[in-house]
């Protein structure tokens, strides 16, 4: 299991912890999750594809022992599943669940300021382009935000203002950080 990137959302002061409700598998103690440099989108882009799944659980229980309560979601992107994907852990009761099964990559999920959206990138890499999606928490539906026809789009990140997301493109072969709206019509980049 590799978990690469993750982001919070509600509050950041930790309550006391408490006993997981229902296990319904195995957990595994936040100590040992590693990073997988070979999972992630790194500089190298693009990314190899990754394979099916063949058996996923979409939800599971994380030992309160290693990690206390806190009020809020932490989104974050892992390969649990056999490709990367979104997923959040719920800070009341240790659940985690995927939020979308992309047929690709899913990956760097940035919250909305009001916690209820999540912006990510999409794709397999090599000629299958990163996309921007987002998509309304505990949905399964993902909205397109941007694409371009020969260009990738990656690393959301939602301004404090909810309807502008910054991301990052290779434009012109230059690694660029441009401006869309939360209704996809581009707003610009910096130079």
């Amino acid at each position: 299991m590799a978990v690469i990137a993750f982001t919070a959302c509600g509050a950041a002061e930790p309550t006391s912890p408490t006993s997981p409700t229902s296990p319904t598998s195995a957990a595994m103690p936040a100590a040992t999750i590693e990073s997988n440099a070979e999972a992630y989108p790194a500089p190298g882009y693009p990314a190899p594809a990754y394979p099916a799944p063949e058996d996923s659980s979409q939800s599971e229980i994380v030992e309160q022992e290693t990690l206390p309560n806190f009020e809020g979601k932490i989104a974050f992107h892992s390969d649990r599943t056999g490709s990367l994907q979104i997923f959040t852990l719920n800070g009341a009761d240790g659940l985690v669940e995927q939020e979308h099964q992309a047929s690709t990559q899913a990956f760097e999920p940035s919250w909305s300021p009001d916690c209820q959206a999540l912006a990510f990138s999409s794709g397999a890499g090599g000629d299958d382009l990163f996309k921007l999606y987002t998509m309304a928490t505990g949905s399964d539906a993902a909205d397109l935000l941007a694409e371009g026809s020969t260009i990738h789009y990656w690393a959301p990140a939602w301004a404090p203002i909810e309807d502008v997301i910054a991301y990052q493109n290779n434009q012109d072969q230059l690694m660029n950080v441009c401006f869309v709206g939360s209704d996809g019509i581009e707003i610009g980049c910096l130079t």
